[in-house]
């Protein structure tokens, strides 16, 4: 804010009694305020001037002072020589180089968050709804700190200017001052509602698009959904990592899922359809006779579905042979029948061998 600025900002004459004063920035502050002006930088920007004049000017003692700096100033500039191109140059230095600190957009911080999702999720993709908290700006306050009528003090680093200076040498910087953010005052007690922070942590929910065919660890970046920024600073993002949970049955390689399945002796054996477990719910799988076990039998498009592409991995079906271990007399009976007719196909004398075994030994 520049000297000799303030009047024109509440647009009233340097003369102006302390209630006119009030009754412009009232009507100005009702104007421009962030809660009738939501995402306007222009008009949160706006409110800042006003604010920031008002303060000065409805106190008496700081209304003389501005007044004689602004005199002052003008006095000064009268009587002094024109300046030379460089000093012109090295003024203009100066005052942009605080100007441009003066309140810098602030952007708001990103976010991390995982979730997970089971397999068939995983593989049928769509919308999940996410729950996670992050800092918003105060919506009693706008982000100041303390609300708009609240008292303030001069600030103890600048002493109310809101601006520094530093000297090196040749070299001399006016920057911004950074404890009250240039404003040349502080409150003396902050937004009840935010306790002075300007902003607070906020419940969200948001709806997640999920890929079909998303793997665990995958990430996705979701624009402007972190911590939101101060001084017209835009939002931060929000970083989604995904966790697929491990399945009870299935094992995923890629686009493949892979799983063991148990079938009876009889099964493998006489061979046939069987039900069996699949992501798309129940299926069918036709077992050949005489199968054995380690067998991988493959069932083409049943695995996930393909990230980015159209199509389907496989499911590959690991087959093994449940062996029996309870039986009754009939059952131990006939196996051993079945035993002996099969070796008997296969080599008669062994077949009579064994018959004779268990005529001496039962």
């Amino acid at each position: 804010m520049r000297v000799g600025d303030f009047y024109a900002v509440l647009g009233v004459r340097p003369e102006a009694s302390a209630e006119e004063i009030r009754r412009a920035y009232h009507r100005l502050a009702l104007r421009y305020h962030p809660d009738k002006n939501p995402g306007d930088s222009r008009a949160e920007e706006r409110f800042k001037e006003v604010a920031a004049a008002y303060e000065t000017l409805r106190d008496s003692r700081r209304r003389a002072e501005y007044n004689r700096e602004s005199e002052g100033l003008r006095t000064s500039r009268a009587k002094e020589r024109p300046p030379s191109r460089k000093e012109e140059e090295a003024s203009s230095f100066r005052w942009s180089f605080g100007a441009e600190r003066a309140r810098r957009p602030r952007r708001g911080g990103d976010l991390s968050q995982e979730f997970s999702i089971t397999l068939e999720q995983a593989h049928r993709g769509g919308d999940r709804y996410l729950s996670y908290s992050r800092l918003k700006r105060c919506g009693r306050c706008g982000g100041e700190g303390r609300l708009a009528d609240a008292a303030t003090a001069p600030c103890p680093k600048c002493r109310g200017r809101g601006k520094v200076e530093l000297e090196d040498g040749p070299v001399r910087l006016t920057l911004t001052c950074s404890r009250c953010r240039g404003e040349g005052f502080l409150p003396s007690e902050g937004c009840p509602a935010c306790g002075g922070e300007g902003m607070s942590r906020s419940g969200e929910r948001l709806r997640v698009r999920v890929p079909a065919g998303v793997e665990d660890g995958m990430r996705l970046k979701l624009k402007g959904k972190g911590d939101e920024g101060l001084d017209g600073g835009g939002p931060g993002d929000l970083l989604v990592v995904i966790r697929v949970e491990k399945h009870p049955v299935f094992r995923r390689r890629g686009a493949d899922i892979y799983f063991d399945f148990p079938v009876s002796f009889v099964q493998a054996a006489l061979g046939g359809e069987v039900p069996i477990p699949t992501l798309d719910g129940e299926g069918k799988l036709k077992v050949p006779a005489g199968i054995q076990s380690g067998t991988v039998m493959r069932l083409k498009g049943k695995g996930m579905r393909k990230l980015g592409r159209r199509g389907r991995g496989d499911a590959q079906v690991v087959v093994f042979v449940e062996t029996p271990v309870r039986l009754s007399s009939r059952q131990r009976e006939l196996l051993r029948e079945f035993e002996t007719l099969s070796t008997e196909r296969a080599n008669p004398l062994r077949g009579n061998f064994i018959r004779k075994l268990r005529a001496i030994f039962g």
